[in-house]
């Protein structure tokens, strides 16, 4: 099914767990967060949007 031209773009579960990632990753860059706490968040989203970051 095509997407109609005035319908919304829906973001995969990849696209989003890669912005997701991008943020927390802007995050620990700043400084807002550890990298640690960066890396562990990263995990637990992948795991939970069933998301391989084995690559």
């Amino acid at each position: 099914m095509e997407q109609q031209e005035n319908e919304p773009h829906r973001m995969t579960n990849k696209e989003l767990f890669e912005r997701q990632k991008q943020m927390l990753l802007m995050f620990a860059e700043k400084g807002a967060i550890s990298e640690a706490y960066c890396e562990q968040e990263i995990r637990i989203l992948s795991e939970k949007m069933h998301i391989d970051t084995e690559e």
